[in-house]
């Protein structure tokens, strides 16, 4: 073959394959062109489900009358069960204070006249007075320390008259009574009273008379002995004193026995003989100045423990403080007032947290209410939009309540079976 005819052949052959080639892309082409042609007429049945999707519905409610019951207010407090003070004495008798003996438990109440416990075998009697005894008492002694303790044997039934403020045997011998009745005796007075023994070397029996003497005849003198001196009666024994180290003031009425020392512990400041907790168990909590109507003083209310899903416990509000700004810390307040409930002091635990209950000035009352997704708000005021056909508007309202959903609405401004938008 010579070289033109070579030549020939190969352009031939060029032309063959871009044809080819052309053929190929267009008939694919016209492949794809032909099949988006095709599907076209293809539907999903998801298709108008996808449309529907897209639709936002306007939703509508009807105002309705309701009935919303009682508004609850709630605030948070904590118990206290009292004043607690440690209980420390000296022997009265003795160089040690040392628990000989314990008459009371803990938990138990102790009243005025019974005993604590003793303490280096003398009794601590619990008495009924305003302040703490500041000194012993011995006989003669005046004050206002002996009046007290007067008025105390008083209300306990062993003192009878009049209360003079003056230690004398008719106080001595009511204090003998208490003595007695608590399984003692009054303190020893460690003198001896004057005149009660004769001296040594005395006759205890007092010299009978002399005989009368006379001498006979004419102008004799006829003596007689002079009378001998009555006998000495013995001094009256001192009045056994009051020790104050045997006595403790319950000057809040009865106290509780948080604890008590064991018999042979040393009484210390860091050991005391008890612990007493004194005075009206309560809770206090702080109520803002919108709720504070609710909690007035006589008011009941509800009290339950903090996390407690039993019913409360009716009690009443027994004081009410001045306004007290917010306070900050740890214990931060909002301000408002600090109410004052008493509470069953054995049903709660010193420093618990309550919860305290009660009905707002908002009585349970009924009216025209829409559901709360229907307000709408816009610079400070409520609105809604009131729907009539095919018309829509703007009507602002006044919200007196919310409950459960529901806003009870203030005057008629919307009417019952009106419609109102709640979506869209």
């Amino acid at each position: 073959m010579s070289h033109e005819e070579a030549t020939t052949s190969t352009s031939d052959n060029k032309k063959k394959k871009f044809m080819w080639i052309f053929l190929t892309v267009f008939i694919s082409l016209l492949v794809v062109a032909g099949a988006f042609f095709a599907g076209t007429f293809v539907h999903s049945k998801n298709e108008e489900a996808i449309e529907n999707s897209q639709y936002k519905p306007e939703v509508t409610a009807k105002v309705e009358k309701r009935s919303f019951p009682a508004v609850m207010v709630e605030t948070k407090g904590k118990a206290s069960l009292g004043a607690s003070r440690a209980v420390v004495v000296t022997a009265s008798e003795g160089n040690q204070a040392v628990v000989t003996r314990v008459t009371r438990n803990a938990g138990e109440t102790l009243n005025s006249g019974q005993t604590l416990a003793f303490v280096s075998g003398r009794p601590v009697i619990a008495l009924d007075l305003p302040f703490d005894l500041y000194r012993d008492i011995n006989e003669g002694n005046d004050g206002a320390d002996v009046k007290e303790v007067q008025r105390a044997l008083a209300r306990l039934g062993l003192y009878k008259g009049k209360i003079t403020g003056v230690y004398d045997a008719r106080t001595a011998n009511a204090m003998k009574a208490l003595y007695k009745r608590v399984g003692s005796t009054p303190p020893s007075t460690g003198v001896s009273p004057a005149g009660a023994a004769p001296s040594s070397g005395a006759s205890a029996t007092p010299a009978p008379a002399s005989a009368p003497a006379s001498s006979s005849g004419e102008g004799s003198v006829s003596t007689e002995a002079a009378p001998a001196p009555a006998p000495t009666l013995p001094a009256a024994p001192p009045l056994p004193p009051i020790r104050a180290a045997e006595f403790i003031s319950l000057t809040a009425g009865p106290a509780t026995i948080v604890s008590i020392a064991g018999v042979n512990q040393h009484i210390t400041p860091e050991a005391p003989l008890a612990k007493l907790r004194s005075g009206q168990a309560v809770a206090v909590a702080r109520v803002s100045v919108a709720d504070i109507a609710s909690f007035g003083v006589g008011a009941t209310v509800d009290i339950t423990q903090s996390g407690s899903t039993s019913t409360g416990q009716k009690v009443s509000v027994i004081g009410v403080s001045e306004f007290h700004q917010a306070s900050e810390g740890e214990h931060s307040q909002v301000p408002g007032y600090d109410i004052t409930v008493a509470i069953p002091g054995e049903q709660f635990q010193d420093g618990q947290e309550v919860v305290l209950t009660a009905a707002s000035t908002a009585n349970a009352t009924e009216g025209n209410a829409i559901p709360i997704t229907a307000l709408r708000e816009e610079a400070g005021k409520t609105y809604v939009i009131l729907k009539n056909g095919s018309e829509s508007k703007k009507v602002e309202i006044k919200v007196a309540r919310i409950s459960e959903g529901f806003a009870l609405l203030e005057g008629d401004t919307l009417k019952t079976d009106d419609a109102v938008v709640v979506a869209k």
